[in-house]
């Protein structure tokens, strides 16, 4: 081991005494994310069928997927929001892959839908903001403008969750990051 990996290990090993943590996919100790688990988030983009969309996604939503997710979303782990980001990117970049050619990406829709007032007080965060940041799909165009924020729909009953959806533009495949947006209502 080198100098400068034997202190980096020193120092990892210092902060976990000071403030211990663990694997939020399966609880190993000192680690925010495991090797093992952060492989079992390699992304693998398909397409599902919910209704009549064609919904991506890259991961299912079982095992270390679940865990993860679920500690992002509701055990304030956002240390997880960077692992969870590339198969985010993946699954957009391969809706705007599939789109039909000459579409450029307008028939594909990125949809957030917000928490309700009450999850947002208990999170003191918005987890899909966060993860698009982290994606870099963050909602703006490129003129700068805001797009639209979420809208409570009349059907959300108390909940509050209502949905928005901004465009987005042919992605690198590659990347998957999107080099502009526009919105839509």
């Amino acid at each position: 081991m080198t100098v400068p990996a034997a202190v980096a290990r020193a120092l990892l090993d210092a902060w976990a005494v000071a403030l211990p943590t663990e694997c939020s996919g399966c609880g190993a100790p000192d680690q925010a994310l495991c090797a093992a688990c952060r492989s079992a988030l390699a992304a693998e983009a398909h397409p599902c069928l919910r209704g009549d969309a064609v919904v991506w996604a890259a991961l299912d939503y079982s095992g270390v997927a679940r865990r993860v997710i679920g500690a992002y979303k509701d055990g304030g782990r956002t240390d997880a929001a960077g692992a969870l980001a590339a198969p985010l990117r993946a699954a957009v970049a391969a809706a705007l892959t599939a789109a039909p050619p000459g579409d450029d990406g307008a028939g594909v829709h990125l949809v957030s839908v917000p928490s309700s007032r009450r999850a947002w007080r208990i999170r003191g965060y918005h987890p899909v903001d966060l993860l698009l940041g982290r994606a870099g799909l963050a909602r703006r165009l490129c003129s700068g403008r805001r797009s639209r924020p979420p809208t409570r729909s009349a059907s959300a009953g108390s909940s509050g969750a209502g949905t928005s959806a901004a465009r987005w533009p042919r992605a690198d495949p590659s990347t998957g990051s999107a080099a502009s947006s526009s919105t839509t209502s």
